[in-house]
């Protein structure tokens, strides 16, 4: 499972493996709330149950000059995916993402009351809320 994002979209790396981790778990036990794996994760970081608010806000476009490639997978396909890439493209393994204060914006997380860490909790915590919520309140 190969999923590019937009780094933009992510809190800071934390942000992201938990993701990766919720969809993992959510796939491996039928609980996805979309379709595909690479769906659910896009939605997850996003924050949202709304599969284009989540391309929207997590995908990339052309416009995008930086993307995160996340690859899920047996360890074979992973060397498979690293050399492509190692052979094709100019990448780097450098990740250092800090996207507070964007996203506290677009989340309406004051960033007054609440330190790093009470973010990314309260961030963390309503993804899985409102994802879980999906599911015990049928539409």
């Amino acid at each position: 499972m190969i999923q590019f994002v937009n780094p933009d979209s992510i809190l800071n790396l934390k942000h992201l493996l938990f993701a990766i981790k919720q969809s993992f778990y959510a796939k491996n036990n039928q609980l996805l709330a979309a379709r595909d794996f690479e769906v659910d994760l896009l939605m997850r970081i996003s924050i949202t149950d709304q599969i284009q608010e989540a391309l929207k806000f997590s995908g990339i476009t052309p416009k995008n000059q930086f993307y995160i490639l996340v690859a899920v997978g047996n360890k074979s396909n992973l060397k498979l995916i690293e050399k492509w890439i190692i052979d094709n493209h100019d990448y780097s393994s450098d990740i250092i993402i800090d996207n507070y204060k964007n996203l506290s914006k677009i989340h309406k997380i004051n960033f007054k009351k609440l330190n790093k860490l009470n973010i990314e909790l309260d961030l963390l915590s309503y993804s899985a809320v409102k994802l879980t919520s999906k599911f015990s309140n049928p539409s």
